[in-house]
């Protein structure tokens, strides 16, 4: 896999200003949503409810719940990888910021291999099973 730094030609997709940008207005929306939302009025899980085994999910509403009352350490506790990917968004959310208001070169990715590919998918199952493997020990 190479990267690059790459000058936004003028009929490629922006991706930092379609996802990054966007991600600021969805991020307050869920926020708000999540922050006002009483404990007890937050979803169930049926996977957990018909089982008793956590869904890879378990814990989402509650974690964010807890991020946006500023408890970092428990949300992170409760799910790490929603906390992680939120994390990210916010990162890239900001790199979008800075090169779309600055009008500043994207970093591209300018070959992708099927080697490449299979190491990116292997990643995100083997972070999934692990985050549930996670949830289901804690029980959460």
């Amino acid at each position: 896999m190479n990267w690059k730094l790459k000058n936004l030609q003028p009929l490629e997709n922006n991706y930092e200003l379609i996802f990054g940008v966007l991600v600021i207005p969805i991020t307050a929306t869920i926020y708000i949503g999540i922050s006002f939302l009483p404990v007890a009025l937050m979803p169930t899980c049926h996977f957990h409810a018909a089982t008793g085994l956590p869904c890879p999910t378990c814990g989402a509403t509650r974690a964010l719940h807890l991020l946006s009352s500023g408890d970092f350490t428990q949300a992170w506790l409760m799910q790490p990888l929603l906390i992680t990917t939120a994390i990210c968004a916010a990162i890239y959310s900001l790199y979008s910021f800075i090169v779309v208001l600055g009008k500043l070169p994207r970093i591209r990715v300018a070959k992708i291999t099927k080697k490449d590919r299979r190491l990116i998918l292997t990643s995100c199952i083997t972070l999934f099973l692990l985050n549930w493997l996670y949830l289901t020990l804690t029980g959460i």
